[in-house]
């Protein structure tokens, strides 16, 4: 049981380790609306509320 359990993290593991690899190649992602994406903090409009 053990070793199942440690095959199948490992494959777990690479799987993620590719997509995350697929990712930082297709950076801004084109599958992603432009509103999911991060913003940055804006910290002029900030002060300027106060």
């Amino acid at each position: 049981m053990n070793k199942i359990a440690t095959f199948l993290s490992e494959k777990l593991a690479g799987k993620l380790d590719d997509l995350a690899r697929r990712d930082m190649r297709e950076w801004p992602p084109t599958s992603v609306p432009i509103y999911y994406q991060p913003q940055r903090p804006q910290r002029e409009t900030d002060d300027t509320n106060k």
